[in-house]
């Protein structure tokens, strides 16, 4: 994870209300993160993994914990894999590669 700067897309710093935990979420209110998910925290777990909480509304169905493990970087590339939990139970999983932005070269 990266530290907070004033020129990210993303605000990253420590949840006070859930000590341990930080809040990751756009700063741009309008975009689809915040409309359709709402309040995300994250918490560190391990080297290479990190847990996402939600915080569900009406709009939610499940109370659902997503653990995000990262299995691979490159230069360009970044290859997850997620498992969301219920408690201790396993409800679905996926993997996902994101390409990181160009830096303008």
């Amino acid at each position: 994870m990266t530290p907070n700067s004033a020129s990210s897309a993303f605000l990253h710093q420590p949840d006070p209300e859930n000590p341990g935990w930080h809040i990751w979420q756009l700063r741009d209110e309008t975009r689809f993160n915040p409309q359709v998910m709402g309040k995300l925290i994250i918490r560190q777990e391990g080297e290479r993994s990190v847990r996402l909480r939600m915080f569900p509304e009406r709009r939610h169905s499940n109370l659902l914990d997503a653990v995000t493990e990262m299995l691979r970087e490159t230069r360009r590339l970044v290859f997850l894999r997620e498992l969301v939990m219920q408690e201790e139970h396993l409800i679905a999983s996926y993997t996902g590669t994101i390409r990181r932005p160009s830096s303008g070269k």
